[in-house]
């Protein structure tokens, strides 16, 4: 039988692998999908593949928070969607900010804003 009919005919138990090597890269990136646990990390990669192609189509950049928020019902945590993100990234053997992708910084919000202070300014004018 050739190759391409054992791979059809592969147990269902059997593990499938990912395996990316390159000569610039070290250590090689691996993810094994067997079980359903790893099942779910290959779902979210698909997911983040197929928003990152639709983002860099577009020409967009974007926030890792958003890519959190378009899936939020699949993903359960921020950081679980950014360790799809990283996956993502070490398959293409790009970095993130090349996905059109980039962190968050924290303490950002939109909207009016008044900030108000008490106290005395270094020139000694009161507030």
């Amino acid at each position: 039988s050739d190759s391409s009919n054992e791979s059809r005919s592969r147990p269902r138990n059997q593990k499938t692998n990912i395996r990316k090597h390159n000569a610039n890269s070290n250590p090689a990136f691996q993810r094994s999908f067997g079980n359903i646990s790893q099942t779910r990390s290959f779902t979210s990669v698909v997911m983040v593949m197929s928003f990152v192609h639709q983002l860099l189509l577009s020409n967009r950049t974007t926030t890792t928070r958003e890519v959190y928020y378009v899936f939020v019902t699949h993903f359960r945590s921020q950081r679980e969607c950014d360790s799809a993100i990283l996956d993502v990234a070490k398959i293409l053997d790009v970095p993130r900010r090349a996905l059109g992708l980039s962190a968050s910084p924290k303490g950002w919000f939109c909207g009016c804003v008044e900030i108000t202070r008490k106290g005395t300014l270094p020139s000694g004018k009161d507030i």
